[in-house]
């Protein structure tokens, strides 16, 4: 027995309930959906440059993040320790390496602590990040070497792509350009995925996280562009009454977009692996673009 196969069968050893239903609660805090939440609140309300920065740097990590796993495809522990008795965390989809729960709190804590630089907050932001990867070692679902690549893939992101993005976010002709680019390329993987999962040849656990990552950040980068020509929203000063209605606003189209297309896709017979990439691209380009020029209109935004 190796060091991780041990270090697996310990932490299944102080397993307790009560401990279970706390560190899967942490581990919400990994989660990409839970992160986008806060994060279109600082996109819409707080601060549009920072915002922007920390979802293109989630998202771009969740990419690569699933891009490995599908190159690398290693089992989860409870798929090699016949101990741990079985899966104990429904979020715990696709293959183990790396932790996309560790890559994606990393991202997102992280480049939250590069991009506003308060101590108090890189602090809480390091404490996070922490808590998630030990979550997923708690619970079993990753071994130590998936959280280790988890946290680099994550770091990478932080100290390279922030960076990338909060200047081209400065040069809209430069930004511009190469978010489009970027948002093809996505987009068409997303689409090129999507195509595999319908053929049928290809098992859903190697491209559907994969393939979602891709749409979103397709919409997110198209939705930039698009945004960027035309409404081109500022952050007002003050003013939280209507930046509290519009954020509401803006989540309930999200909340409302997802599931009714999901039902319109289905009673029409078109609900696919494909289609069901093209609803998470066009949550994405409300959230960038389509929400902003249409609340610009309602006068919720400036």
């Amino acid at each position: 027995m190796n060091l991780q196969q041990s270090i697996m069968i310990f932490f299944n050893s102080i397993y307790t309930p009560v401990l279970d239903r706390i560190f899967s609660l942490i581990s919400y805090l990994g989660l990409g959906t839970v992160h986008i939440v806060f994060l279109l609140f600082i996109f819409w309300c707080m601060d549009k440059k920072k915002g922007f920065t920390v979802c293109m740097t989630l998202l771009s990590v969740n990419s690569l993040n699933n891009i490995v796993k599908a190159i690398v495809r290693a089992p989860r522990p409870w798929h090699v320790l016949e101990e741990l008795g079985g899966q104990r965390d429904v979020n715990a989809t696709g293959y183990s390496f790396p932790s996309g729960h560790t890559a994606g709190a990393t991202a997102t804590f992280g480049s939250l602590a590069y991009v506003f630089k308060k101590r108090w907050l890189s602090i809480l932001c390091a404490c996070i990040i922490a808590l998630v990867g030990f979550s997923r070692l708690y619970l079993c679902v990753h071994w130590p070497i998936d959280v280790a690549g988890g946290l680099l893939v994550g770091f990478l992101g932080v100290f390279v792509l922030s960076d990338i993005f909060m200047k081209l976010f400065d040069d809209k002709e430069l930004g511009t350009k190469v978010f489009l680019i970027m948002g093809v390329l996505c987009a068409i993987g997303g689409a090129v995925t999507g195509l595999m999962l319908n053929s049928g040849k290809y098992e859903e656990i190697l491209l559907s996280d994969l393939s979602k990552a891709l749409a979103v950040n397709g919409g997110l980068a198209l939705g930039y562009v698009l945004e960027v020509n035309t409404t081109n929203f500022q952050i007002e000063e003050g003013h939280w009454g209507r930046k509290i209605i519009r954020f509401l606003l803006g989540l309930v189209g999200v909340l409302v977009l997802l599931p009714l297309s999901k039902i319109v896709l289905k009673n029409v017979g078109l609900y696919s692996p494909l289609f069901a990439q093209l609803r998470y691209f066009l949550t994405a380009i409300w959230c960038a673009a389509i929400w902003p020029i249409l609340g610009k209109r309602l006068k919720l935004f400036v």
